[in-house]
């Protein structure tokens, strides 16, 4: 299949495993260059090493969605090894609190926000400029 991608460059979080580990594959197989980013950077690199990139088209860099921090400094690094990203996947999330609904505490609601909701509102206010001098952003 040709999706069209070659010779573009994706950002894909929740990298390390599940939809975001095979949508990097996918984008791989595509001829996109990918950066691959979640929490733990061992976990990162063992994902990389799995996904087995040719030429050099594959990064791997850690940073947390729920801090707009790390998530400057993931753009700065992504910015230095690729250039502006054309695509962004946002697919960084956790299941969150589990129990029933009026036992789960505030704590629980406000960590799985900041992650499944928050997370992704910040990594696209720090990668919407990359995406719209490309053409590929509202």
């Amino acid at each position: 299949m040709d999706l069209g991608l070659s010779g573009r460059v994706a950002l894909v979080t929740g990298g390390d495993s599940g939809i975001g580990w095979h949508t990097a594959r996918l984008l791989l197989s595509e001829g996109a260059t990918v950066v691959l980013s979640d929490r733990e950077q061992s976990r990162l690199d063992a994902a990389a090493a799995e996904l087995r990139a040719p030429d050099g088209r594959l990064f791997a860099f850690a940073a947390d969605v729920t801090d707009v921090g790390a998530l400057a400094e993931l753009h700065r690094r992504v910015t230095e090894a690729v250039g502006a990203i054309d695509i962004l996947v946002q697919s960084a999330g956790v299941t969150g609190a589990q129990g029933l609904f009026h036992e789960i505490d505030d704590e629980g609601w406000t960590s799985t926000i900041e992650t499944d909701l928050m997370g992704p509102v910040r990594l696209t206010r720090e990668f919407l400029p990359d995406l719209r001098s490309g053409g590929w952003g509202p």
